[in-house]
């Protein structure tokens, strides 16, 4: 229920796979990350939920490629990428 400083159910992660390949990809990745959390003392409880595709609805423009328009995000954390 939270991204960064933003709290509440809307700032929840969601992966949405079109095919079985893509679900295990996914599986398998949240599996691995929080290996790799666990191994660095970090907590490795993953809230993300991984689901098949029921519907897909483009977001409005302004949120289309946000980190490309703003590669650091939008807080000091920088994304994960400094953790590795």
């Amino acid at each position: 229920m939270r991204q960064g400083g933003d709290i509440g159910s809307q700032y929840r992660s969601v992966i949405y796979c079109f095919d079985d390949e893509q679900l295990m990809a996914a599986r398998a990745s949240r599996a691995d990350f929080a290996e790799r959390l666990q191994d660095r003392g970090y907590n490795a409880a993953i809230t993300t939920e991984i689901l098949p595709l029921a519907a897909f609805y483009y977001a409005e423009a302004k949120h289309q490629q946000y980190l490309a328009k703003n590669p650091d995000g939008y807080c000091a954390l920088k994304g994960l990428a400094l953790m590795w």
